[in-house]
């Protein structure tokens, strides 16, 4: 909220902590609220209030983004207050999130005297590794006081405790910090000397990795992806609850879009149109070949290897076919040619048009619904209780939106297809592909 702020030039009041923020000196021309196509109407009367005031509008975006995060904190209260013997989790993606939570959770816990009110402030370290493996220290202050939870954020064999370990404070003084983290084990450290550790009732997705509780409460956004949904979801003995802003997952089906999403990193061929990734193949391609056959003319000065042995070992090594072998078609088909009579060779067709209940029933066997297991059992029960009518206008509004989700991923098979990466594979399989996009995309993709 404070960032939003200090962006927009406005001043805004957080009602959970009382705290307001103004930056409204601060000189900016234009705030623009950016939608998606798709976007609710809601979001949209948002867009239109911060045009007419920057002001109410900016407000009332904040209160949206911070409702799930309320949300979940008062379902961990209520569940705190009726089952304290059990061990609870909160967790989020962003460390900001994290913060927050632990900061609300100890301001209720030392309101409600389950913690000390007297705090001790320590400069604890997180280290942060990027996708480049360079790993970065950051300090920051924090509060904690007795009955505080506690996390260790690295392992540490001298006081016996792993990166996630939690316990509960049971002494603490400026010098000194002791932790319960089992009925049989209790650790002393030095704040100083063992910086690595945090506030214990939240933690991000990566921590908790290893961690099992009773149950968890998870904040979801749209920068999870399916390993870390797989995560959060699974540190659970009993219940996890999952809550999200509707600014993350604006409809229904943005919710299991998101959080199945691929986490895997780009290269450098996400980032290139067609014509540039194949200039940088071959411009790799003639450095290799420059390496390769400096490298055969030394060995074969010295005797090791000749020149033609060695080049077999280099095009193997490559990947490359020997031009011999190559075959060219004159009777060779355009892409976008052969791409259009495959797809004619599909699956069973989406249909133009329903208007019974057994265009219904044909409607859903086609591949592009077998996520949308939730609105078929939703028609169903329409059909025993508002009708068929009813119920077939149910369908055909909710059809709409997974329709256009499998005809992009059929788009975006057959530009995968085309792509210079791919020019090795054959025709037959490039078909072979394409039929099996049909059935499954995201299994093709």
């Amino acid at each position: 909220m404070n960032a939003l702020a200090y962006r927009a030039g406005c001043k805004l009041y957080d009602e959970r902590t009382g705290q307001t923020f103004n930056y409204q000196k601060k000189d900016v021309q234009h705030v623009e609220l950016a939608l998606p196509k798709d976007a609710p109407l809601w979001a949209m009367e948002i867009q239109k209030l911060i045009a007419e005031d920057r002001q109410k509008g900016v407000q009332a975006f904040c209160n949206i983004v911070e409702g799930a995060k309320a949300a979940l904190i008062e379902d961990w209260k209520k569940t705190f207050q009726e089952d304290s013997d059990k061990s609870l989790l909160m967790m989020a993606y962003s460390n900001r999130d994290v913060r927050d939570l632990n900061t609300q959770v100890r301001t209720h816990l030392k309101e409600v005297g389950i913690i000390d009110r007297q705090d001790f402030a320590y400069t604890v370290h997180r280290e942060v590794e990027d996708d480049f493996g360079r790993k970065k220290i950051f300090k920051e202050e924090r509060l904690f006081s007795k009955g505080n939870k506690l996390v260790f954020s690295r392992n540490n064999t001298g006081l016996g405790v792993k990166n996630g370990s939690i316990g509960t404070i049971t002494e603490i003084n400026s010098q000194k910090i002791e932790v319960k983290i089992a009925e049989d084990q209790k650790v002393s450290f030095a704040p100083k000397l063992n910086p690595y550790f945090d506030q214990g009732w939240a933690m991000t997705i990566h921590k908790s990795q290893g961690i099992t509780v009773d149950k968890s409460f998870l904040l979801a956004s749209h920068e999870m992806t399916q390993n870390l949904t797989y995560v959060a979801m699974t540190r659970h003995r009993e219940d996890v609850q999952a809550y999200g802003s509707t600014l993350d997952f604006w409809r229904d089906e943005k919710l299991p879009s998101v959080l199945s999403k691929s986490g895997e990193k780009l290269g450098v061929a996400d980032y290139l149109d067609a014509s540039s990734l194949s200039k940088l193949m071959k411009e790799e391609d003639r450095i290799l070949t420059k390496l390769f056959t400096r490298l055969g003319d030394e060995l074969h000065a010295m005797g090791a290897v000749s020149k033609q042995a060695f080049k077999n070992v280099a095009d193997h090594f490559l990947g490359r076919t020997s031009e011999k072998s190559i075959l060219l078609k004159p009777e060779t088909v355009r892409e976008e040619v052969r791409a259009q009579e495959i797809l004619q060779k599909g699956p069973v067709s989406l249909r133009a048009e329903i208007k019974t209940v057994h265009d219904v029933q044909e409607d859903m066997k086609h591949p592009a619904f077998h996520e949308a297991d939730f609105y078929k059992r939703v028609y169903a029960k329409g059909l025993k209780t508002q009708g068929e009518a009813a119920s077939i206008d149910y369908w055909k509004e909710k059809r709409e939106p997974y329709v256009k989700q499998y005809e992009q991923k059929i788009e975006n098979v057959n530009q995968l297809l085309a792509s210079p990466l791919l020019s090795y594979m054959s025709n037959k399989s490039k078909d072979l592909a394409l039929k099996a996009a049909f059935e499954n995309p995201d299994k093709a993709i």
